[in-house]
């Protein structure tokens, strides 16, 4: 009669979060649990490594196994990390990282695919696991040759442009960096040893790729967004860790490749300027204290601060946006007063006005009230206007959000057109 989940010891909560798409550092538990930290004040705990995170000093055995890897193109790749394990071996994952991954809506594959599964979601770092066994001499990171394919884990073979970012071998591509693997080093069940890959990618060429070939996944949606480079180190080191645990191995090393470490950036906050754009007195010191609860490093200065930013708040660029973090955590943090209001409104129809007897009258006859939108295709104007430009000229939008919705609409045929289109193609008469 007990709870099997609570009996397992497997009980847990599921937070649904909406990231803006401004918060790639959001996109995991780690983010997730900075932003709590940071607002309840309390200390952020650093995720533990668990044992077999250390490397093996076994000289002879790590010349045989570890691999040279080279970045041909630094803005495509700012860093790669490689860390290579032998020894382990492929079977199920455990039940509670097994169920974690199904309440993320991640299908358990394996132990090796699992943890890489898992440490995404945990720190926000896409990782990839290639059969150390089934590539040929040494890791390259470029941009695919004119004419290149490869097949990809789906079983399709892939025509390459020469925007594309691939990890390659001497015999060629071996993945599509950031999108999917390939099935020529695909992790199986007589995998022994692993090449792991963490790095991070130029995010409008992992954008372009996965949206030309239909490949979205979870690493690809945090690579079009922005990994920070910083982080890849410990990410690598975390999956590593739980790899030679959950499948017997052991680490053998790490190669890290990182030509362009970028420069902190640094934005000076002026006192006169942030009261006047926040419209609130705050003191600087203030300012300070909010700033360095989300990790924002801050030095005084004479007529205000100057702050660092973290590599992880790549939103972070200019004055205004110290600011908005600084009222996000202050004004906007406290909980709204509520105030009793009284009136004599009613939500209730008036039956005397025109518009609500014009609606009574016409809901009675059968009919039903339609809300479409009022921006409507150019030439939708053009096929019911006939000619008539008080119908097809209608005030252009300079930035619509798609071609559906460019121009307002002059009459309300074209809306009513397309519900009843709807309507029909969804069997509703």
């Amino acid at each position: 009669g007990s709870d099997v989940a609570r009996c397992l010891g497997v009980m847990d909560d599921i937070l649904d979060v909406n990231v803006t798409p401004n918060r790639p550092d959001a996109l995991s538990h780690l983010g997730v649990a900075r932003e709590l930290a940071a607002h309840f004040r309390t200390r952020l705990r650093p995720v533990d490594l668990p044992s077999g995170a250390e490397q093996v000093q076994d000289v002879e055995q790590v010349q045989n196994v570890i691999m040279d890897v080279r970045i041909d193109d630094s803005m495509a790749c700012t860093r790669y990390t490689a860390s290579f394990l032998s020894g382990l071996a492929v079977g199920p994952s455990p039940i509670h990282m097994r169920l974690r991954l199904q309440y993320c809506g991640i299908r358990s594959i394996s132990n090796i695919v699992d943890v890489t599964n898992y440490v995404l979601l945990e720190t926000g770092h896409p990782l990839h696991a290639f059969d150390l066994d089934k590539l040929t001499g040494g890791i390259v990171v470029r941009r695919a040759k004119p004419g290149e394919t490869m097949k990809t884990l789906d079983g399709q073979d892939r025509v390459l442009l020469p925007d594309d970012i691939v990890i390659a071998d001497h015999s060629g591509p071996v993945a599509l960096a950031g999108v999917m693997g390939g099935l020529s080093s695909e992790v199986s069940e007589t995998t022994k040893n692993v090449l792991l890959e963490a790095a991070t990618f130029e995010p409008r060429s992992i954008r372009r790729t996965s949206r030309r070939l239909g490949l979205i996944s979870e690493a690809s949606y945090r690579f079009e967004r922005g990994v920070d480079a910083n982080g890849v180190p410990a990410a690598a080191r975390r999956a590593a860790a739980l790899l030679a645990r959950l499948g017997g191995g052991r680490l053998l090393g790490m190669v890290d490749r990182y030509p362009c470490p970028p420069r902190p950036v640094k934005i000076k906050l002026r006192t006169a300027y942030m009261r006047r754009v926040a419209g609130v007195d705050y003191p600087i010191s203030f300012a300070r204290d909010q700033l360095e609860r989300l990790g924002i490093a801050c030095e005084s200065q004479p007529d205000g601060l100057l702050a660092t930013v973290p590599t992880f708040r790549p939103d972070i660029s200019i004055e205004e946006d110290l600011i908005e973090e600084i009222l996000r955590m202050g004004e906007y943090a406290r909980p709204a007063q509520q105030e009793r209001v009284c009136s004599n409104a009613s939500s209730c129809p008036n039956p005397e006005a025109p518009s609500d007897r014009c609606r009574a009258l016409l809901a009675s006859a059968g009919l039903h009230e339609i809300v479409s939108w009022a921006f409507v295709p150019r030439n939708a104007l053009a096929v019911v206007g006939g000619g008539d430009s008080r119908l097809t000229d209608g005030v252009l939008v300079k930035n619509p959000i798609s071609s559906d919705y460019e121009v307002m609409r002059t009459t309300l045929l074209p809306g009513l057109v397309d519900t009843l289109k709807r309507n029909l193609s969804r069997g509703i008469g």
